[in-house]
């Protein structure tokens, strides 16, 4: 992974926040408050991976599906022409790229569990078979050696900036219960919802650095309900109280004003 140059140099990132609130007074010592609150998170901090393989543009991902359904694609014969992954000699009649794939036990599990960037990760650098990393992407001579990856001499590469955005919206109720007869009580309810790319200020893994709003999702500490409740309750012992307003004055000095909360 490279230095990030100029990192003390990165925009801070800034949080807006928004509420609307209204309350009513229900009697009785009570009151109602609705609110709606929300945040929004703005140029976070994060990383951008700069070499990550591209299932996209390089037909890997057409080729993968129809591997994927059992067929046989050309980009897979082309690539691997020549090669024995384990299903005798790849040439695209008799022992085809896509099968030679679904069968070799280093491959067969990223086309079973639906993981195309996996397989083209493997292809581009991989040394088995061939012997040498890229030996896959070089084998037939028709794919220039950053067909998967801009940079394969490199394992990873990081832009660190300022990519990342996030939001929060919640409807917030609140019932009040104010102090009468040694009782008070205010209890919360929340709806909400976080949504952004990335918990933290670490390397985002995009599915498609090109197109980072793929990465929009629940966040991993969003808490879509939450309710709680406190309050306390005078217990009536004592002077003036229920229970224990009479007798010895040791005894309703030891029972009085005790609470539970």
């Amino acid at each position: 992974e490279t230095v990030p140059m100029g990192a003390t140099n990165r925009v801070a990132p800034y949080i807006q926040n928004f509420n609307l609130s209204i309350q009513r007074d229900l009697g009785h010592s009570m009151s109602l408050g609705v609110a709606y609150v929300g945040t929004k998170g703005t140029k976070l901090w994060g990383g951008i991976p700069q070499n990550s393989v591209d299932i996209f543009n390089t037909g890997l991902l057409d080729a993968f599906n129809t591997t994927r359904s059992g067929g046989n694609a050309k980009l897979f014969d082309d690539m691997l022409r020549g090669l024995n992954l384990g299903s005798g000699v790849i040439n695209g009649t008799t022992v085809t790229g896509s099968a030679s794939l679904r069968a070799n036990t280093n491959t067969r599990a990223f086309i079973a569990n639906g993981s195309p960037a996996q397989l083209a990760d493997f292809l581009n650098r991989s040394t088995s078979i061939t012997g040498k990393g890229g030996g896959f992407v070089r084998n037939s001579g028709l794919y220039p050696e950053n067909f998967f990856a801009p940079n394969p001499q490199f394992l990873s590469t990081v832009l660190h900036g300022n990519p990342g955005n996030s939001t929060y919206h919640s409807l917030q109720i609140d019932l009040t219960k104010r102090l009468s007869k040694g009782f008070t009580n205010q209890t919360q309810y929340t709806f909400s919802r976080a949504i952004g790319e990335n918990d933290g200020d670490s390397t985002i893994d995009y599915r498609d650095p090109n197109n980072r709003s793929l990465n929009k999702a629940l966040l991993g500490y969003n808490r879509t309900h939450a309710l709680s409740t406190n309050g306390t309750y005078e217990v009536p012992f004592g002077p003036g109280q229920r229970l224990f307003s009479g007798g010895p004055g040791f005894v309703q000095r030891l029972v009085e004003r005790w609470q539970l909360g």
